[in-house]
């Protein structure tokens, strides 16, 4: 999915912090992803690290105080902001911290850079993909994965 660069209005919430992660993070990241994407500690650790030392990409966070609620990597490797491995964490979602997390971030993200901005999600995210089309991203391309039998 893509969307333009065309900044949303947004009302700062005083409760919520957006800020690139540390590797103090990492850990809380790790949980929570584990549980969005059905992955294993030790893959959630493995990208949640990979993320942060990335050297074409950061990985963002809302904060509220001293506490994660969701994450997201943005690799600018390409022509696009390639937005991916956003999470909420459970608790917390319906809340409007995903939907100010990524109106945040793209407000940020064309005043530091020129690109548009891509993310993917499996068309089986309904709520996912909900949240991108709510926030004006357009549907690019499908892909479908196909499995041979042997």
């Amino acid at each position: 999915m893509t969307r333009e660069r065309e900044p949303y209005p947004l009302e700062e919430r005083t409760d919520l912090t957006v800020l690139e992660a540390s590797t103090a993070h990492i850990e809380v990241i790790a949980d929570f992803q584990m549980k969005a994407f059905k992955e294993s500690k030790e893959q959630a650790l493995h990208y949640a690290k990979g993320a942060l030392e990335d050297e074409n990409g950061k990985l963002y966070t809302v904060m509220r105080g001293d506490t994660v609620l969701s994450s997201c990597t943005v690799d600018f490797s390409t022509d696009y902001n390639y937005f991916y491995g956003f999470a909420v964490v459970e608790d917390c979602r319906g809340q409007g911290i995903g939907t100010y997390f990524m109106k945040r971030l793209v407000n940020q993200l064309i005043a530091e850079n020129e690109k548009a901005f891509q993310i993917a999600v499996e068309s089986a995210n309904i709520a996912a993909k909900h949240l991108y089309e709510k926030l004006g991203f357009k549907e690019q391309t499908q892909v479908f994965y196909v499995k041979t039998l042997t």
